[in-house]
């Protein structure tokens, strides 16, 4: 088939024409090397439209990719915006602040009942009557979860205010 071909030489300005280009695009397609020029500065007829047609397929193979590009940049940004609106609005806080606010619960509860037994131990020693020793247990454990209560409320109230600030409510 490659006799069957009429090859020859032809100018930049032919090229462009016959590609439907501009001479400069003809040049910048030397350059990225997906057409050859010759010594004299012309073009061999098949090799150009070769070079031309494979450049054309290529950038036909990458068109979905793009699209998909595309398409997962704008899903992200979406999604972006939608937890952005969320934190705004307090439907969403941020996962640090809730691991302190936690962390410091914990601390509150484990140190509150650590302290339990210097407070009843000597009441409960004297004690011989074992419901009696019970009821005063949970009363006193009662004590513990109502001050811890309230000690997380007024954490929540400090969060959402600090919150509130910081998204301009």
């Amino acid at each position: 088939m490659e006799s069957e071909l009429k090859t020859g030489a032809i100018t930049v300005e032919q090229a462009a024409k016959l590609l439907d280009l501009t001479p400069r695009r003809i040049q910048q397609l030397v350059k990225d090397g997906i057409v050859q020029r010759d010594s004299r500065g012309q073009y061999d007829l098949v090799a150009l439209v070769r070079g031309y047609v494979g450049y054309l397929r290529e950038q036909l193979g990458r068109g979905p990719d793009q699209n998909e590009e595309r398409a997962r940049l704008l899903s992200a940004k979406a999604e972006l915006a939608e937890m952005e609106a969320a934190e705004k609005a307090g439907r969403l806080v941020d996962a640090e602040e809730m691991e302190r606010a936690i962390f410091s619960a914990v601390r509150d509860i484990r140190q509150a009942f650590a302290a339990l037994p210097d407070r009843v131990a000597a009441e409960l020693a004297a004690e011989s009557d074992e419901i009696a020793i019970v009821t005063r247990l949970r009363a006193e454990i009662g004590e513990v979860l109502s001050a811890l209560r309230r000690i997380e409320a007024e954490k929540l109230e400090a969060v959402e205010a600090e919150s509130n600030q910081e998204n301009g409510g």
